[in-house]
């Protein structure tokens, strides 16, 4: 049975990257593209940080992972950007103006392939609010709220 789950659904593959550990399970000779799941310890906000990155049967793609890596080094800009970007909001939307963005931490980093590789970056504050940001190019493009 334990050959008939492999064959199915792949092996489980760990890999260690410059970013952290990684899993998914991987099929022989799988020449698709595969989503890797990885938890770290996100230092400046003292919590851990979810990423699903887009790879092959060798681990995440280098370009994903320089991606995830610039979003945490560039965190404050780009909580910047999203301020700007909170600041554009209709006045109708009083609960999405009041938003603090101090008060959230980046739980999430995930991709996904629309003209292109885009990233979702996901935070959530201690009361269970949250909100979502598309992040392209090296900058935030849009909320999801």
């Amino acid at each position: 049975m334990f050959g008939l789950g492999n064959l199915l659904f792949g092996k489980k593959v760990t890999v260690n990257t410059q970013l952290g550990t990684f899993k998914a399970r991987v099929r022989n000779n799988s020449s698709k593209e595969i989503i890797w799941t990885g938890e770290i310890e996100f230092t400046t906000q003292n919590s851990e940080l979810i990423l699903m990155l887009l790879g092959n049967a060798k681990g995440p793609f280098q370009s994903q992972l320089e991606t995830a890596q610039s979003i945490l080094k560039d965190e404050e800009s780009i909580k910047i950007q999203i301020v700007e970007l909170l600041s554009g909001i209709p006045s109708d939307m009083k609960k999405i103006q009041d938003l603090k963005i101090t008060d959230f931490r980046l739980k999430y980093i995930g991709f996904f392939q629309d003209d292109g590789i885009t990233h979702e970056l996901s935070y959530e504050s201690e009361d269970g609010g949250y909100f979502g940001a598309v992040f392209k190019g090296q900058a935030i493009k849009d909320l999801l709220i």
